[in-house]
């Protein structure tokens, strides 16, 4: 079958995450896919310092960043555009604000 698909609330990709889980409906399930997906980032924020980082690295993965910094800086647009954030240093470094 094929395995390169997001599932779930928190779109966690099958192939390079579905080791995690016992099986595809466990990655269905809205409280296993978000728990996951929470120390994911963690981990993420852990390796890379910065939450701009993490955030485009849970999206992407280790080898894109071009496509990277266009989904991180469109995220934190849109959490400053709604009120849910604001441009820290950091972000606005990583997105030449």
């Amino acid at each position: 079958g094929k395995t390169l698909i997001d599932l779930g609330c928190m779109q966690i990709n099958q192939h390079y995450h579905g080791d995690h889980f016992r099986s595809v409906e466990d990655m269905l399930d809205p409280h296993q896919n978000v728990d996951y997906a929470a120390r994911f980032l963690a981990a993420l924020h852990a390796r890379h310092m910065t939450w701009s980082m993490a955030v485009a690295r849970y999206h992407a993965g280790p080898d894109n960043d071009p496509a990277q910094k266009v989904y991180v800086c469109r995220v934190i647009a849109n959490m400053v555009a709604t009120g849910f954030g604001k441009w820290t240093p950091n972000a606005s470094t990583f997105c030449n604000q």
